[in-house]
């Protein structure tokens, strides 16, 4: 980069916070003269080592606001961040931080910024939250919210969590992020070159990941809220006012669309809670009648998915894929930390939890914890010996 950056990263109370890290690096790495002040929730310090971050970036916490002696006459800490800052990301932004700055509440150092914030420069915002918040109603209502304020989202994806719980609402992918705060960068250079934002030339590369994004979230769950592809065009070319983007009819707010009328159907049901199709055998209900087909095959047995190399059977085509790259070798999901790639999702978070020291499940016997419930029940059977 010609010009120096000034980036202001917010880290909220969820469990995606320990990647900051990972982020923090990547980032300098990828541009070492990249200025990064981080901000940090009181939550976010239950899963992040201040002593680390601090020797990547300058770091804030609610405290520091009042800290830092001022008189009268001086401007507060809030401001002179949203005056330094160029670029805002807010990475992971949980539930309760979504509801404050969808509202307007700004009781701590990072909501005052977001409040503050110069709507003329971007901030960017990665929602993660546990499945059953995110696919509350009202999530999809905060998010919309945000969007209308001109805040940019990198979505949550689908897939295995950090807790071992497989839906929606996990972490955007890490180098998805930095693609995207790099791509925003390139924004502003062009603007302070050209003093225009009509040349979106530069904009190909990160459109096309992102639509690569969106394309391997829907593909993994149906049912998450959807995203429309109008939406990619107000992601890439931003900067665009409040007042200018009411009087084009606020296309940020187009409703999601679909090909079909029971895809239509299936995505309201997302909103509603709505289960119509229930098991006949246990009695759990769904709300697709794909996901009941997929249920009712582990009471009657039935595999009808066939491996065309080896002839194994698999109730799920989902599970066939992932399969087929025992044959073929192709090992797609990269670890953020070191070379290693994996087959599977959940075989790379596993994997991750060695590098972040994440260990969820105890010992209800002794002390000891894990990374997963299989090394658990491991452990657990040598005190039954």
């Amino acid at each position: 980069m010609n010009t120096k950056k000034n980036l202001l990263v917010g880290c909220t109370g969820s469990i995606a916070a320990i990647k900051l890290p990972v982020v923090l690096n990547l980032l300098k790495k990828r541009d070492p003269t990249f200025q990064i002040r981080v901000i940090l929730t009181e939550r976010a310090k239950h899963f992040v080592n201040i002593n680390e971050i601090s020797t990547m970036a300058e770091v804030f916490t609610d405290q520091s606001e009042w800290h830092i002696a001022k008189g009268l006459n001086e401007q507060s800490l809030h401001l002179e961040l949203v005056q330094w800052a160029d670029i805002f990301i807010i990475s992971p932004m949980d539930a309760n931080t979504l509801g404050k700055i969808s509202s307007g509440i700004c009781d701590n150092l990072l909501t005052c910024v977001a409040r503050a914030w110069d709507l003329h420069k971007p901030l960017l915002f990665c929602p993660e939250m546990n499945t059953k918040m995110f696919l509350h109603p009202i999530t999809s209502k905060q998010i919309e919210e945000l969007k209308i304020y001109g805040y940019y989202e990198l979505p949550s994806i689908s897939e295995t969590l950090l807790t071992d719980a497989s839906g929606a609402g996990a972490l955007s992918e890490i180098n998805y992020i930095i693609d995207a705060i790099f791509n925003h960068v390139q924004q502003l250079q062009h603007q302070q070159m050209h003093h225009s934002g009509d040349n979106d030339s530069t904009l190909e590369p990160f459109e096309q990941k992102y639509n690569h994004h969106l394309q391997h979230n829907h593909a993994s769950q149906s049912s998450t809220p959807s995203v429309s592809p109008n939406s990619v065009v107000q992601h890439l070319t931003g900067f665009v006012q409040v007042k200018q983007r009411a009087q084009t009819g606020n296309q940020a707010n187009k409703p999601a669309t679909f090909a079909k009328a029971n895809y239509l159907n299936n995505h309201k049901r997302t909103h509603s809670g709505e289960r119509p199709y229930r098991c006949s055998t246990c009695g759990q209900s769904f709300s697709q009648s794909t996901h009941l087909k997929n249920h009712e095959r582990i009471h009657t047995g039935e595999k009808p998915f066939s491996c065309e190399t080896c002839h194994k059977n698999f109730a799920r085509y989902s599970t066939l894929w992932n399969h087929r790259r025992i044959h073929t070798g192709e090992k797609p999901y990269k670890c953020s930390f070191c070379s290693s790639a994996f087959s599977q999702a959940t075989h790379l978070r596993k994997h991750e939890k060695v590098h972040l020291g994440v260990k969820p499940y105890s010992c209800e016997i002794c002390s000891s914890s894990f990374a997963d419930r299989f090394a658990l029940t491991r452990h657990t059977k040598t005190h039954l010996k």
